[in-house]
C-alpha cells in the first residue's frame, strides 16, 4: 500500500507545506478577465464617461488643495453628473417600455431589465 506522504527514517510526516495565498482571495470570489460576466449598461455613454472623469479630476485637485474654488468645481461636477445621467437613464427606460408588447416573452423582458441594471446573467446548469 502507498502512502499519500512520505515517511522519514524516524517515522515522522514530513512538516505540511503552506502556500501563501493574497487576503483578497481568502473570501472573494474571482473571475477571469475584466468584468467577465457582466453587462454594461445600455444608458451608458461618452458624455457620462466624460462627467464621471471630470468629477474625479475635480476631486483630485480638491484633495491636492482644498481650496474654496476647487470645493465649488467639486460640487459643480457632481450636479453636472446628476443632469447627465439622469436624463439618459430615463431615455433608456423609456425605449425599453416603448419595444414591450403582449406578444413580448416574460424572459425576454426580465433579461431586458438584468441588462439595465447590469446584473450578471445565471448559467443555465446549475452544478
Amino acid at each position: 500500500m502507498e502512502r499519500p506522504f512520505p515517511i522519514d527514517r524516524n517515522g515522522a510526516a514530513p512538516r505540511p507545506v503552506y502556500l501563501r495565498v493574497p487576503v483578497g482571495t481568502r473570501s472573494l470570489k474571482t473571475e477571469k478577465g475584466v468584468g467577465a460576466g457582466v453587462y454594461s449598461l445600455p444608458w451608458w455613454n461618452e458624455d457620462c464617461t466624460a462627467a464621471i472623469n471630470r468629477r474625479k479630476q475635480a476631486l483630485k485637485n480638491f484633495r491636492k488643495q482644498k481650496s474654496m474654488e476647487n470645493l465649488i468645481e467639486m460640487k459643480r461636477q457632481k450636479a453636472i453628473i446628476k443632469r447627465t445621467l439622469k436624463p439618459a437613464r430615463k431615455e433608456s427606460w423609456q425605449t425599453h417600455v416603448s419595444t414591450i408588447s403582449t406578444s413580448t416573452q416574460p424572459t425576454e423582458v426580465g433579461t431586458r431589465l438584468k441588462k439595465s441594471k447590469a446584473i450578471k446573467p445565471r448559467s443555465k446548469s446549475r452544478d
